[in-house]
């Protein structure tokens, strides 16, 4: 599992969260979108009156903010089955953000009523599969990435364990996200 950052402007950055097979090809990626309320379309800059969401891509259909040449840091090179389960549990986690409606927040903690955006999501997940959320830059600023939307006292069921069952790997032991993806790119 693979932390990426997309830069914005040369100073910020959109953190997300990639799933890489055996073989080190990328088979998935999680981010989180500022989304459109009506139409359920991704929007490439939110504001408050967007949804959060989390949106998942499998192989076959990858986003297009992933570049060679980004930072990345690879957080956990394990057995394909933790890998796997891990990577399941953000996606629950995933889903569960994608049930609230949380407002999307271009620039967090400026409003208190106003706190989550992308890197938010990025936070979560990391601490829902139990990996280390690494700063990727020191001079990039990261807005958001304070925030966990699903805080472990109220989520603990959706958080990666030691305890968890092993999951078997899909698709003949490769491995693939838990489903197909829940949005798709325009």
């Amino acid at each position: 599992i693979e932390l990426r950052e997309l830069k914005i402007l040369g100073l910020g950055g959109h953190c997300f969260w990639v799933l890489r097979d055996g073989a080190g090809r990328r088979v998935g990626e999680m981010h989180g979108y500022a989304t459109d309320r009506t139409t359920g379309r991704l929007q490439a800059i939110g504001t408050a009156a967007h949804q959060l969401r989390v949106w998942f891509f499998g192989a076959d259909q990858l986003s297009r903010h992933y570049r060679s040449g980004q930072s990345a840091m690879t957080v956990l090179a394990a057995p394909e089955a933790q890998v796997l389960a891990r990577w399941r549990a953000g996606v629950s986690a995933g889903e569960q953000i994608n049930k609230q409606d949380i407002a999307y927040a271009l620039l967090p903690r400026l409003r208190a009523d106003h706190q989550a955006n992308s890197n938010s999501v990025a936070a979560t997940l990391g601490a829902v599969m139990e990996v280390h959320v690494p700063r990727l830059n020191a001079w990039t600023f990261y807005p958001g990435i304070a925030v966990n939307l699903l805080p472990r006292q109220r989520h603990a069921a959706l958080y990666w364990s030691e305890d968890s069952q092993p999951v078997t790997p899909a698709g003949g032991g490769r491995a693939t996200p838990a489903r197909a993806p829940s949005h798709s790119c325009p």
